[in-house]
Order: C-alpha cells, then sequence, then structure tokens
C-alpha cells in the first residue's frame, strides 16, 4: 500500500512539544552559551491564523556567539546572551516579536528546554505550537538526498532532490521543475533558497523525528506547485 506522505501540522503537532532526545530530564546545572553551537531548535508559531516554519541556531562571530533565527524570506540574529539558562530574542529590537527560552541539564548531560515562548505584539492569540531542541551530530543528511511528501488533492508524490553542487530540483504531480539554487543553513541542519525570481522564498529543516521516529524535513514555501503558504512534512526516500 501506497504510503501517504503528507500530514497536516495539527496533526503532527499535538499539544506543546517542547523537548530534546533525552527521555529522562532534570533541571540542575547551568548551560553555557559554547554549549549551544552544538545545537539548534526547530519551532512551527502561529500568527494571524497562519503557521509559519523557524529555526534558531548558533554560530562563532570573532568572540562572540550569536543566535541566528531564520524563516523563508527573513533572518535575524543577536549576540547570545543567558542568564539563569534563560534566553529572550527581541527579533526586531522593539518589543514587538519576541522569543523566550528556558534551557535545562538533561540526565544524559545535554541540553534540554524546559519552556519556549512566542508572541508577536499585533496578535494576542500568537503562539508557539510545538518545538523540538536537537543536537547537529543527529541532524539527518540532506545534501545528494532526495524526499517525498504528497500535495493534498494531487495523484502522484512530489519528489525533491538535492543535489551536492548547491542545486535542487523537485518532480510534481505536473513534471519536473528543472535545477534550483540552495544553500545550507546553521551546521548543515537546513537550507533556504531566497531568490524569487530564481527559484521562490523556501526553507527546509532536517530533524531526527518530529512526534514519531522516522527522519523528515519541515519545509516551507511559496512556490505554488509545492504547496506554498504551510508548513509540508517530506520523506526521506
Amino acid at each position: 500500500m501506497k504510503r501517504i506522505l503528507y500530514c497536516a501540522l495539527a496533526v503532527l503537532i499535538t499539544g506543546n512539544l517542547i523537548t530534546s532526545c533525552s527521555k529522562k530530564n532534570d533541571n540542575s546545572g547551568s548551560i553555557s552559551v559554547q554549549e549551544l553551537l552544538n545545537y539548534y531548535f526547530v519551532d512551527v508559531h502561529t500568527v494571524n491564523n497562519k503557521q509559519t516554519l523557524c529555526v534558531l541556531y548558533f554560530i562563532k562571530d570573532g568572540d562572540s556567539i550569536l543566535a541566528v533565527w531564520d524563516k523563508a524570506g527573513a533572518r535575524r540574529a543577536t549576540k547570545l546572551v543567558i542568564k539563569d539558562n534563560k534566553f529572550v530574542f527581541d527579533l526586531d529590537a522593539n518589543g514587538s516579536v519576541i522569543y523566550s527560552f528556558t534551557f535545562k541539564r538533561d540526565s544524559a548531560g545535554g541540553v534540554g528546554v524546559a519552556d519556549a515562548n512566542f508572541k508577536q505584539a499585533s496578535d494576542p492569540q500568537s503562539r508557539m505550537d510545538a518545538g523540538m531542541i536537537i543536537k547537529n551530530s543527529d541532524a539527518p543528511a540532506l545534501a545528494g538526498r532526495v524526499l517525498a511528501y504528497q500535495v493534498p488533492g494531487a495523484d502522484d508524490e512530489t519528489r525533491m532532490h538535492f543535489a551536492t553542487g548547491g542545486q535542487w530540483s523537485y518532480d510534481d504531480y505536473y513534471g519536473s521543475s528543472g535545477a534550483l539554487s540552495w544553500y545550507f543553513i546553521g551546521n548543515n541542519i537546513g537550507w533556504k533558497a531566497d531568490d524569487p525570481a530564481k527559484g521562490g522564498t523556501s526553507m527546509g529543516v532536517v530533524v531526527p523525528k518530529w512526534n514519531g521516529d522516522e527522519p523528515m524535513m519541515l519545509f516551507q514555501t511559496n512556490i505554488n506547485r509545492l504547496n506554498a503558504g504551510v508548513v509540508n512534512v517530506a520523506y526521506y526516500q
């Protein structure tokens, strides 16, 4: 039987999936900014009844460590400062869009997230629907791989091909699109294509699991033929 390759995010996100890969956790132990270089945080939030895929990752920039926030078509960065295991990211530096995190030490000695929140002042109902902190080393490989999903209502699967030379293509239910440019984000934990004229504004983030045990990629795009405007789920072939 052919596997159904798409899922609505309302189904994938059951409750507040703020978790790490460890099964047992405690809150003891301070988390350092250096440790977070080894992690990324994937989340889906809702503003004005629209879901958006985002990823937060950490990079070294000279003597500083930066927190970098990405979504399709936008990027923000700030110096990473942790106080009492808490980190607050004011995305536009004016209080209009706020991320807040409380980190914790898990039983394996790694980093977990005790609490994470998202708020946009223009929408009192804005919220983080789900999020997951993941070690960079646990991210499934992307370059040279093929992932597939199914657009609701389509008869055939759409396959996304990520070549190793910075090109990606898709074979959708109407035919092949040809090659488009892409680039890695973070420590090879995802990809972006930010050229609307040559391939649309798109972003994908790989995860070892998301409410399940199967490696997959969450992605969002403005390419209509790829199910634009929603958070899609593609599985490794």
